[in-house]
C-alpha cells in the first residue's frame, strides 16, 4: 500500500521568503508538516492555505529532500511576507484561497445532504 505523500515544491520565488540558499526551500522537497500539522495525504487546496497566515508571521515546515530510505526529513524555517512586500498579493491569494476553501466545503456539505 502506498504511503500518503505530501505537496512537492515545484518552484521558488526568486527573492520570496523560501528562496534562502542554505536553509531554505528546495524544488523536489516534499512538505510533510506546516506548523507541527500533518499535510500527508491532505489536498493541496487545504495544504496551501495552511501556508497562508498572517503577514510577517513565523512559518515552521518540515520537509522530505529526496527518495532514498524514506528520504532526509529537514526543519525549515520561514517568515511570512508582510502585505506590502507583495503588493497585496499575497493577501488577496490567501482572501481568494480561503473563499474556493468554503466554497468546496460547502458544495461537499449539499452533496453529503442529498445523498441522504
Amino acid at each position: 500500500k502506498a504511503q500518503p505523500r505530501g505537496p512537492t515544491v515545484s518552484s521558488i520565488t526568486p527573492g520570496g521568503a523560501a528562496d534562502q540558499p542554505r536553509d531554505g526551500l528546495r524544488v523536489g522537497d516534499e512538505i510533510v508538516s506546516v506548523d507541527a500539522e500533518s499535510v500527508l495525504g491532505v489536498p493541496a487546496l487545504e495544504v496551501q492555505l495552511k501556508l497562508f497566515g498572517a503577514p510577517a508571521s513565523p512559518l515552521t515546515l518540515v520537509v522530505r529532500t529526496g527518495r532514498k530510505d524514506g528520504g532526509l526529513r529537514r526543519t525549515v524555517e520561514l517568515v511570512r511576507p508582510r502585505a506590502e512586500e507583495e503588493d497585496g498579493a499575497w493577501v488577496r491569494e490567501a482572501t481568494d484561497m480561503r473563499k474556493a476553501a468554503a466554497a468546496a466545503r460547502d458544495l461537499q456539505e449539499l452533496r453529503t445532504t442529498l445523498s441522504k
